[in-house]
């Protein structure tokens, strides 16, 4: 049992009109609470402000001794000039950042644009900006709390010369969406930190036709050297990308349709096509001995189990045994079982079972695939972005964090938790997962 006094219960009856205690005071009550609660899926009543829904103890919530964060931005600054970063707060802590809480900023040379941070200085994605200033040449680290970031303030630095855009691959199909990398090269042809221009950088096809999002850059869109933008392929025939700004500038070929699937049953129309291909091309799908890959077959549970261990590359420890009264001891899914058990990713069932062939939900998926990836499902939440979504079931953390990461689509902000998944189904939520 945790102890713990009332304050005002204290004050009403033992001190007196002058604020100092009374003679022979009675012996002060003692309040008793419980410790160690089970964890279990919780909900918060909001009055306005977030929330923070997801798997944890209620006595817990909100008292965490310290603030964990993570560090990123710029790797180089130039001297005198502004280099950024940003500090993410850890989605568990965020509910416990009260406004008086504060995280110190600190830096080895140089200036930061702040002492501390407050919850203030955090958006609702639990991120803040530090802008770091030094005056003079060397690296800089920067603490704040315990996550360190060390910046290198150089004097100058070959001026961008060129742009290099690279794509997963040189294949595209119409309507499907694809990643592109906007590189700046310095004069020797390599990749520069430091990206600095007047203008923008207009993302273009010269041949074919697509739609870019965004289709203009600016310098602060790089980081270390590199931009992000999606392209969505609106026609068919080879396609060229160019990416310019006035003078400098970088560009891709891509072809229609071009693939080297292997796979009998799955053509460029198959709205997983591309997941699917991803997914056998990095050793996660094989198909089957006659060449399919039935993409609209539901998942079984140990097909999930197989799919899920490969994408992040989990493998059982050598002494592991499982002793579900179901299984063949010698089957191809032996691996996959052994390595979720060991994780603690399934359980088997009270009477000694695992049901290596019942079929598979979405939600069942979900948990499996994320908790396989170690991502913290915890979110913090203004609104319930499912309508129908019940916040204390089980799934309910799953749920939320694959809208989150947009890893599903929901039709009229509803999600159906019984829903099965098929294989293609599974294979698109690992591909947009591998493209975080």
């Amino acid at each position: 049992l945790e102890y713990s006094v009332n304050p005002m219960v204290y004050i009403q009856q033992y001190l007196d009109e002058t604020g100092l205690p009374e003679a022979n005071p009675a012996p002060v009550p003692i309040i008793e609470k419980e410790k160690d609660e089970d964890l279990t899926p919780v909900e918060i009543e909001s009055d306005g402000g977030p929330v923070l829904i997801g798997i944890g103890g209620g006595s817990s919530l909100g008292q965490a001794s310290d603030i964990e964060l993570e560090l990123s931005g710029d790797e180089v600054g130039f001297v005198n000039n502004s280099a950024y970063l940003k500090a993410t707060i850890d989605p568990n802590d965020f509910g416990s950042m009260t406004p008086n809480k504060v995280i110190e900023v600190k830096s080895s040379n140089g200036s930061v644009s702040q002492s501390s941070l407050k919850r203030e200085d955090f958006n609702a994605e639990g991120e803040a900006e530090i802008t770091v200033v030094s005056p003079r040449v060397g690296v800089v680290s920067v603490q704040v709390g315990h996550a360190n970031h060390d910046i290198n303030f150089i004097d100058t630095e070959n001026e961008i010369t060129a742009l290099k855009i690279e794509a997963e691959n040189k294949a595209y199909w119409t309507g499907k969406e694809k990643w592109l990398e906007i590189t700046a090269l310095n004069s020797d042809g390599n990749k520069t930190s430091i990206v600095g221009f007047t203008g923008q950088i207009e993302i273009k096809a010269l041949e074919g036709e697509a739609e870019f999002t965004p289709a203009f850059l600016d310098d602060q869109d790089f980081v270390n050297g590199v931009a992000r933008i999606k392209m969505t392929p609106t026609g068919e025939g080879d396609l060229k990308i160019e990416a310019d700004a006035g003078g400098i500038n970088g560009s891709i070929e891509l072809n229609h349709g071009a693939s080297d699937s292997e796979f009998t049953d799955l053509n460029s129309s198959h709205p997983n096509y591309v997941a699917i291909n991803y997914l056998k091309n990095q050793g996660v799908l094989s198909g089957n001995p006659d060449g399919s890959i039935e993409p609209d077959q539901v998942l079984k549970r140990v097909e999930a189990l197989k799919m899920a261990m490969e994408f992040s590359s989990i493998q059982a420890s050598s002494d592991t045994q499982v002793s579900y009264t179901d299984i063949n001891p010698n089957a191809w899914y032996m691996p996959a079982l052994k390595a979720a058990t060991e994780l603690q990713i399934i359980e088997g069932n009270p009477d000694g079972t695992v049901e290596p062939g019942r079929q598979v939900k979405t939600v069942e998926f979900l948990k499996i695939m994320l908790e396989a990836e170690q991502v913290n499902t915890q979110v913090v939440l203004t609104e319930n972005p499912i309508r129908n979504l019940n916040l204390n079931s089980w799934y309910a953390p799953y749920a939320l964090k694959a809208v989150e990461m947009d890893l599903i689509e929901l039709e009229n902000s509803e999600f159906n938790a019984s829903a099965t998944v098929t294989k293609g189904e599974a294979a698109q939520m690992l591909y947009e997962l591998a493209h975080q």
